[in-house]
C-alpha cells in the first residue's frame, strides 16, 4: 500500500515567461495592444503578486527553481496530485 504524500510546491518562475504569456493570451484572445497589458501588469498583477504569492513561497515544502525544465515541474506536479 503506497502512503499519499503531501506536499506544497512552488514553481519559481521567471517573471519575463509570465509576462510573454500574459501578452500573448492578452493581444490574441482579448484584443489588446502590447502597452495595454504591460500597463496593466505594472498596475495590478505585479504587485498582487508580490502582496498574495510571492509570501506563500516560505511554506513550500518543495521549490522548483527557474533553470527547472517544464517536464519536471509537470511531473512533479502530477505526483503530488496522485
Amino acid at each position: 500500500m503506497v502512503r499519499p504524500v503531501h506536499a506544497w510546491i512552488y514553481e519559481n518562475l521567471l517573471s519575463l515567461y509570465c509576462i510573454l504569456d500574459r501578452v500573448r493570451r492578452d493581444i490574441m484572445h482579448r484584443g489588446r495592444d502590447v502597452l495595454q497589458v504591460l500597463d496593466q501588469y505594472e498596475r495590478t498583477v505585479k504587485p498582487s503578486f508580490e502582496s498574495y504569492i510571492l509570501p506563500t513561497k516560505k511554506h513550500a515544502d518543495i521549490i522548483v527553481g527557474q533553470a527547472a525544465s517544464p517536464s519536471m515541474c509537470c511531473n512533479l506536479r502530477s505526483c503530488h496530485a496522485r
